[in-house]
C-alpha cells in the first residue's frame, strides 16, 4: 500500500479538485470559497502542484525502497496529501448532507447548521486550509533534490472477468511432484514401527509446495481408503503455538457425525476441547495433517502429542515446517522427507504453463531464452515461477527484455529475501487498485481465513475499487479483483459455494503475507498495544485486545483510516458510554471501523463524529437496542454490520438519509420488530440480509416500511429472509422479489401463531407476490399453514438446495423431480403430505420425465402421511380416493439418504449409488423394495444389468426398526460388500445377526444398541466362522442387549479390534479368556454390567491397552481396585 499509495493519493485529490472546480452546480462550500478569497486561482495552483509532483511519483515510489532520503521524503508528501484528501471529502460530506437534509424537514440545530452565516464561517476556514495545504505541497516539491523520471500514468495489466480454475486446486496442475507424493505415502503406509501413533515431516524453504504436496497426499484415493479418519490443521503463527486453536482447527475438520458436541467448540474451556479431540481420535487409524508447523519447544509438543495417542495402529501425523527444529522437536524417530526445488525440466514446465498458457507447443527462440533465464533465478521455487510466469503472461517481447535486463538482473540469489524481491515484481506489475487490495490484507494475521465479501466491502470504503465510467457494479468489480489476484497465485482458495463455485473464502500464503507486510510499511499494521511502540505514520490498524480503553495511546498518535478488532466471539471489556464517546471521538478521520463481538452502547453524536465513515461493524453487540438518531448523518456509509445484536428492538426512522448504503446486515436480530419507512430510497441496497413485516392493524404507523419497499430494491444480491408473513397484505398486481436477478438464497418464514386461513384464490395472489427470479439457487420455506405450496417452484431453474420446514397443510409438492441443477432437498415436518408429486399417468415416471438429475442428498423427516415418491389419484366416492405409487424411478446421483419417521412409507424410487444411509423410524419395506425393483430396472436407470443393488454403501443407520427381522436382515446385508458403517438401535424383533456377519468384509465399525430379542451369543454358529470374516472390523459397541450372557465366541476370531465397549447388558456375567487375543485392542470400556465380577487373566496379554474404564459395575470396580490384577500393563485405568 505504501508502495504506490502517493500515486492513488494524488489521483483522487486530482479528481476531487477538478470535479468541484469545473461542474455547473458544485457545491456551495466551493462556490463560497471561490467568492471569499478569490479562490479559483488558489485551487488551480493547488491542482498544478499536485499534477507536478504526481508526475514523478511512480519513480519515486520505487527508489524508496532502496533509498532512506527519497523514503523520508515521501513520507512528508504523503502525510500532506491525506491532509487533502480529508480537507476535499469533508466538503463534499457537507454537502451531501446538506442535499440529503434539504427534502426533509429540518430541525433547528440542523437550520443553524446550514445557516448561511454559518456555512460562511466553514467555508473561510476551508479557503485557509486551502492556502495552508498548498504551502507545504511547494516546500516539499523545492525540497526535491532527486532525479526522478517522470510517469503521467501508471501502466496497467488489464482486469479481465474470467472464470478461473485455480491450479492450486487441481491435481493434474501440481507439477512435479509425484515422486514426492509417492515417497510421502509410503512413510504414511509403514507399519514397522511399535508405536500406534507415529510422525512424518516435509521440511523445506517457504515457496517450495509443502502445503501443495501435503493436500496432494491428503486426497489421494489410497489414502482416503487407508486411513479412516482424515484431519487438516494449521498453526501458522511464527512466535505462539495456540494448542487451543490448533485443537479447534482439528475438531472442526475431524466432522465426526456422532460428535455433536463439535458444533459448539468456539464456547468450550480447553479441558473440554481435549476430552472431544480424545473422543474423536480414540479406536481409529487417523492421519492428521499439522501445516506450517512453528514450535521448536519439544515439551510443548510432547503434551500437545499425548492428547493424540489414542488413535489406532497405523495412525500418522504429517507435519509440513521450514525448520528442522521444528522436526526434532516433535519426534526424533520421525520420517523426513526434505522437499527440493523442482527440477529443471519440471521448473521449465511450470513457467510454461503459467507465462504461455496449456497448449503451446513452439516458441520464438529468443523468448525461449528469456524464459529459461528467468526459471534459472527462480531456482526450482513453484511460487516464484508461478508468480513471475503470471506477470509475463501476454506480454510482448520487449516487455521481456525490459523485466530481465532492469529487474531480475538485480537478483542474485533466492534465499527468502531473494524470493520476497522476486515476487515483489509481480506485485510492481499489478494494476494500482490490485495493489492496494493486497497490501490492505497485511492488516490480518498469516493463515487468517478472508470472507470474500466482507474485504470487498473493506477495500470499497477506502476507495480502492473504482469504476471505470461509474455506472459499473463495484462489488462485481472487487470479485474480479479477487478472481485476478487468486490467478496470480496471490491469494489461494479456501472455500466455494456448492451452488455457484464462486470464492466465498481464501488465504494468502505466509511468503506472500511477508510481501504484503514489506510493501505496506507503516501504512498497516497489526498492532500488540502490550509491546507499546510508535505509531504515527499507521494509517490502518487492527488489534486483539481485550479492552477498547487500551487502544487511546493509539488514537492519541495517529490519524487512522482503519481500526479493526480481530478478536471473535469473546467480548470486548465494557466501558462506561463517557469512556466510549471519548474514543469514537479521536476517530474522526476512519473509514472502517470493524468493533464485532463488542459490548457497548453507542455515543448519540457518533453521526457527527465519524463523518468519513464508510464501513460499521458493531455486529454480535449484546448491549444495543436501538441505534442513536445522528448515524443517519453518516452519509457516506456503505456497508452496515448489525448482525446478531440479540437486543436491537429498531433501526433508526430516517434510515433513508444513508443514500450511499450498500450492505445492510441485520440477520440474527432476534428483537427487532419492523423495517423503517424509506427503505425503497436505498437505491444503492445490494444486501439486505432480513425483511420484518409488520401487523398492520387499522393505520400503519408512518415510520413503519411496508413490503412494497422491497419491490423496487431490486440490486439486492446474496441471502435475503422475508419474516413474519403471515401478516402480508396481499396485492394482486404486486411481485416483491421477481425482478431481484441477483439474488442467491431466499427464507420466506410464518409464525407458527396467527395464521388466517386464506381462500386458496388468496393463496395464489400470496405466492405470485413471493415469486423469485429463476436464478436464485437457495430456497427456504418455513411454517406456511397454506393448503398448497407455490405452483412456480418448479420454474426455478437454477435452484440448488430447496428446504420445506413444517409446513403442515400441504399434500403434494409442485413438480421439481425436473430441475436440473437441484442438489440437496429437505422435507421436514410435513404432516399432510401424502406423495411428493402428483401425475396424470404413471408412465411418464418412467420414460418421458427427468427425474432429479442432480440431486445428491435428500432428507426427509416427520412426514407422518407420506406413502410413496409420486403417483397418481384413483378415484373411489366421498373420502375413499387412494393412490396407485410409483417405485421404479431412479436417483441418477443420489448419495445419501435421511429418513426418520415417516411410519407409512414403504416405497422410494431407486438409489442406485447412495453411499450414507439413515433410517429411524420407517419400514425396512423401503429396503425390501429396493432389492426387489432391480429384478426389473427401468431402461431409464443409469445402472447395468450386472449391477448390484446397494454396493457403494458404506454407512448405515437403522433405528427402531420393528420390522427389521434377521431373515430381512440376511438378505439385505449379502448386497452390502462395500459397507463400512453399521449402527443398528431398538431393532425390537431383531433375533440373530449370525448368518448375516460373513458378508460384510469390509466392516470397519459395528454398534448395536437397545435390540431386546438379540442373542449375539446364540449357538447358530458354534464355530464362530461368521466373525471371521469380519477382518477390517476395529470398532465394536455392544449395548443395552438384555439377552447377552456371554460375548459370542466367534469375535475372539476378530484380532484387528482397537475399540471394545459393553454397556448396560445385566446379564452379562463374565468376560472369556481368549479376550487376550485382541493384541491391537487399545480401548476397552464397560459400563453399567452389574454381573461382572472379575477380569479374565488373559487380559495380561492386552499389551497394547491404552484405556480400561470401569463405570457402574460395583463387584468388578472394587476388585480390580483391590488386588491391581493388571498391574503389569501400562495403561489408564479409569473406575
Amino acid at each position: 500500500m505504501a508502495e504506490t499509495v502517493l500515486f492513488s493519493l494524488a489521483t483522487d485529490i486530482l479528481k476531487g479538485l477538478a470535479i468541484e472546480m469545473v461542474k455547473p452546480g458544485s457545491s456551495f462550500a466551493f462556490r463560497e470559497i471561490q467568492l471569499l478569497c478569490g479562490a479559483k486561482d488558489e485551487l488551480q495552483s493547488l491542482k498544478d502542484t499536485v499534477e507536478t509532483i504526481q508526475s514523478v511519483l511512480l519513480d519515486a515510489e520505487k527508489q524508496q525502497w532502496h533509498n532512506d532520503q527519497v523514503r523520508t521524503w515521501l513520507k512528508r508528501l504523503k502525510a500532506v496529501f491525506y491532509e487533502v484528501q480529508d480537507l476535499l471529502d469533508d466538503v463534499a460530506t457537507e454537502d451531501l448532507r446538506r442535499n440529503v437534509t434539504s427534502g426533509n424537514k429540518m430541525s433547528k440545530e440542523v437550520r443553524v447548521f446550514f445557516s448561511k452565516s454559518n456555512q460562511l464561517v466553514n467555508c473561510l476556514k476551508v479557503a485557509n486550509k486551502i492556502q495552508e495545504l498548498r504551502k507545504k505541497l511547494d516546500r516539499i516539491k523545492s525540497d526535491n533534490k532527486f532525479h526522478f523520471e517522470r510517469h503521467l500514468s501508471e501502466a496497467t495489466v488489464a482486469i479481465g472477468r474470467r472464470r478461473t480454475t485455480h491450479s492450486f486446486a487441481r491435481e493434474e496442475e501440481i507439477i512435479g511432484r509425484e515422486d514426492d507424493k509417492n515417497e510421502i505415502i509410503a512413510h504414511l503406509f509403514d507399519s514397522s514401527s511399535i508405536e500406534s501413533v507415529t510422525v512424518v515431516s516435509i521440511v523445506g524453504m517457504g515457496g517450495l509446495g509443502k502445503t501443495a504436496l501435503a493436500k496432494l497426499v491428503y486426497n489421494d484415493d489410497k489414502v482416503k481408503s487407508y486411513f479412516e479418519l482424515r484431519m487438516w490443521a494449521c498453526q501458522g503463527d511464527t512466535e505462539i503455538f495456540d494448542e487451543e486453536l490448533v485443537i479447534k482447527e482439528i475438531l472442526k475438520s475431524a466432522q465426526d457425525p456422532g460428535m455433536r458436541n463439535l458444533q459448539d467448540i468456539e464456547n468450550k474451556s480447553k479441558e473440554q476441547l481435549q476430552q472431544l479431540l480424545r473422543n474423536v481420535l480414540e479406536g481409529k487409524k487417523y492421519l492428521l495433517i499439522l501445516d506450517d508447523l512453528w514450535n521448536e519447544d519439544r515439551l510443548r509438543w510432547l503434551d500437545f502429542r499425548s492428547l493424540l495417542m489414542g488413535g489406532s495402529c497405523g495412525s500418522k501425523i504429517l507435519i509440513t515446517t521450514r525448520s528442522q527444529l521444528v522436526e526434532q522437536a516433535t519426534d526424533a524417530k520421525s520420517a523426513s522427507h526434505v522437499l527440493q526445488g523442482l527440477s529443471d525440466d519440471k521448473s521449465w514446465d511450470l513457467f510454461k504453463k503459467m507465462a504461455f498458457g496449456d497448449g503451446e507447443e513452439s516458441l520464438d527462440l529468443k523468448l525461449e531464452e528469456i524464459s529459461r533465464d528467468i526459471v534459472k533465478k527462480c531456482a526450482g521455487v513453484p511460487l516464484a515461477l508461478k508468480t513471475i510466469g503470471s506477470v509475463l503472461y501476454n506480454k510482448n517481447k520487449n516487455e521481456w527484455l525490459y523485466l530481465k535486463e532492469h529487474e531480475l538482473s538485480k537478483i542474485n540469489k533466492l534465499e527468502h529475501g531473494g524470493i520476497i524481491e522476486v515476487l515483489k515484481l509481480s506485485y510492481d506489475h499489478l494494476p494500482l487498485g490490485l495493489k492496494h487490495c493486497f497490501a490492505y490484507c497485511a492488516l490480518f494475521p498469516k493463515d487468517y481465513v478472508y470472507d470474500k465479501q466482507t474485504m470487498i466491502q473493506l477495500w470499497m470504503a477506502h476507495g480502492f475499487i473504482e469504476s471505470l465510467d461509474g455506472n459499473d457494479d463495484l462489488e462485481q468489480i472487487g470479485d474480479s479483483y479477487v478472481s485476478d489476484l487468486l490467478y496470480r497465485s496471490f491469494l489461494e482458495v479456501e472455500e466455494t459455494d456448492d451452488s455457484t463455485g464462486k470464492v466465498k473464502m481464501f488465504k494468502m500464503h505466509d511468503l506472500m503475507h511477508d510481501l504484503a507486510l514489506k510493501v505496506t510499511g507503516d501504512e498497516c499494521k497489526m498492532v500488540n498495544l502490550n509491546e507499546g511502540g510508535r505509531y504515527g505514520r499507521i494509517r490502518h490498524a487492527s488489534f486483539a485486545s481485550s479492552s477498547l480503553q487500551e487502544l487511546t495511546p493509539l488514537l492519541e498518535m495517529t490519524n487512522l483510516r482503519t481500526i479493526l478488532y480481530l478478536k471473535s466471539r469473546k467480548s470486548v471489556s465494557n466501558l462506561f458510554p463517557n469512556q466510549y464517546h471519548g474514543i469514537f471521538s479521536k476517530c474522526k478521520h476512519c473509514r472502517v471501523l470493524g468493533l464485532h463481538y463488542a459490548n457497548f452502547s453507542i455515543p448519540h453524536s457518533l453521526g457527527s463524529q465519524l463523518k468519513h465513515l464508510r464501513f460499521l461493524d458493531i455486529s454480535e453487540n449484546q448491549s444495543i437496542k436501538s441505534l442513536p438518531d445522528s448515524i443517519t448523518n453518516l452519509v457516506n456509509l456503505q456497508t452496515l454490520k448489525l448482525s446478531g445484536c440479540k437486543k436491537l428492538t429498531t433501526l433508526p426512522s430516517d434510515l433513508r438519509k444513508l443514500i450511499n448504503l450498500r450492505h445492510l446486515l441485520i440477520d440474527e436480530c432476534d428483537s427487532l420488530n419492523h423495517m423503517p419507512h424509506g427503505l425503497s430510497q436505498l437505491s444503492s441496497l445490494r444486501t439486505l440480509s432480513q425483511f420484518i413485516i409488520q401487523k398492520i392493524d387499522h393505520k400503519l404507523p408512518s415510520s413503519v416500511g411496508r413490503i412494497d419497499e422491497l419491490g423496487s430494491l431490486n440490486k439486492l444480491a446474496g441471502s435475503i429472509t422475508i419474516r413474519r408473513l403471515e401478516f402480508l397484505r396481499l396485492s394482486p398486481s404486486k411481485g416483491y422479489l421477481r425482478e431481484k436477478q441477483h439474488l442467491c438464497s431466499l427464507k420466506l418464514e410464518w409464525s407458527r401463531e396467527h395464521q388466517d386461513d386464506k381462500s386458496e384464490s388468496d393463496e395464489l395472489i400470496m405466492w405470485e407476490n413471493l415469486r423469485p427470479h429463476p436464478n436464485l439457487a437457495h430456497l427456504t420455506i418455513t411454517s406456511c399453514m397454506g393448503r398448497s405450496p407455490p405452483s412456480w417452484l418448479s420454474s426455478i431453474r437454477n435452484l440448488v438446495d430447496l428446504v420445506l420446514w413444517e409446513c403442515r397443510g400441504w399434500k403434494y409438492l409442485s413438480p421439481i423431480s425436473e430441475l436440473p441443477s437441484l442438489k440437496k432437498l429437505t422435507l421436514v415436518g410435513l404432516d399432510a403430505l401424502e406423495l411428493v408429486q402428483e401425475i396424470g399417468d404413471l408412465e411418464q415416471s418412467n420414460t418421458t420425465r427427468s427425474f432429479f438429475p442432480s440431486l445428491e442428498g435428500l432428507f426427509l423427516h416427520y412426514c407422518g402421511n407420506l406413502k410413496g415418491w409420486w403417483g397418481k389419484r384413483q378415484l373411489g366416492g366421498a373420502n375413499q380416493d387412494h393412490w396407485e405409487y410409483d417405485s421404479q424411478s431412479s436417483f441418477p446421483k443420489l448419495s445419501s439418504l435421511e429418513i426418520s419417521y415417516c411410519p407409512h412409507l414403504n416405497s422410494e424410487p431407486l438409489f442406485p449409488w447412495i453411499e450414507n444411509l439413515s433410517l429411524v423410524g420407517v419400514s425396512v419395506k423401503i429396503m425390501e423394495q429396493q432389492l426387489m425393483a432391480f429384478q426389473n430396472c427401468p431402461s431409464e436407470a443409469a445402472v447395468s444389468s450386472t449391477f448390484v443393488p446397494l454396493s457403494k454403501l458404506k454407512k448405515l443407520l437403522f433405528v427402531s426398526g420393528e420390522d427389521l427381522e434377521h431373515s430381512m436382515l440376511e438378505i439385505l446385508l449379502r448386497f452390502l460388500d462395500s459397507l463400512e458403517s453399521m449402527s443398528l438401535y431398538y431393532c425390537f424383533k431383531l433375533k440373530s445377526l449370525s448368518r448375516s456377519m460373513q458378508y460384510l468384509s469390509s466392516l470397519q465399525h459395528l454398534d448395536i444398541c437397545g435390540c431386546e430379542e438379540l442373542d449375539l451369543s446364540s449357538h447358530d454358529d458354534e464355530h464362530g466362522t461368521q466373525w471371521r470374516f469380519l477382518t477390517k472390523l476395529r470398532d465394536l459397541r455392544i449395548r443395552q442387549l438384555p439377552k447377552l450372557v456371554a460375548l459370542p465366541d466367534g469375535i475372539q476370531h476378530v484380532t484387528t479390534l482397537q475399540f471394545l465397549h459393553i454397556s448396560r447388558c445385566e446379564n452379562l456375567t463374565n468376560l472369556p479368556e481368549w479376550m487376550g487375543n485382541f493384541s491391537l485392542l487399545q480401548e476397552l470400556h464397560l459400563f453399567a454390567c452389574p454381573g461382572l465380577t472379575c477380569l479374565p487373566d488373559g487380559m495380561r496379554h492386552l499389551t497394547s491397552l491404552k484405556k480400561l474404564t470401569i463405570v457402574q459395575c460395583p463387584a468388578l470396580e472394587e476388585r480390580c481396585q483391590r488386588e491391581r490384577t493388571l498391574s503389569c500393563l501400562s495403561f489408564e485405568l479409569d473406575v
